[in-house]
């Protein structure tokens, strides 16, 4: 991943995995109350890489290659997550017999696919 910015976020920038629901995607839960230990945001951060590669550019990389899933990279502000971020999901192989691709390549062609020339 790269970022820049005159702020320097990508210093703080951090990649989460995001738990999926049907509809809704939980990128972190806030614990507080008797018996469950430290209060606060509870979040599941996979370690990165960090290098800055120019003033305000950064570029982030997994430590590990990321598993199948859903994931999210955000700016953390005073140890709290800035819920403004950037969602993606990482999907696995194709399944055999199930190519993504056609079996031959397109024929080259100056018209876009939808409008063919009248014979």
């Amino acid at each position: 991943f790269y970022i820049q910015s005159a702020d320097r976020w990508g210093a703080r920038a951090e990649l989460v995995s995001v738990k999926a629901g049907k509809q809704s995607r939980v990128v972190e839960k806030f614990q507080s109350g008797i018996g469950v230990g430290k209060k606060g945001e509870v979040r599941t951060e996979l370690p990165v890489e960090r290098t800055e590669i120019s003033p305000g550019l950064f570029k982030l990389t997994p430590v590990q290659p990321l598993a199948v899933g859903e994931y999210a990279l955000g700016e953390l502000l005073q140890e709290k997550l800035n819920l403004d971020l950037w969602d993606f999901g990482v999907d696995g192989a194709p399944k055999p017999g199930k190519s993504l691709a056609p079996d031959h390549p397109a024929p080259m062609s100056e018209r876009p696919p939808d409008q063919h020339p009248q014979r």
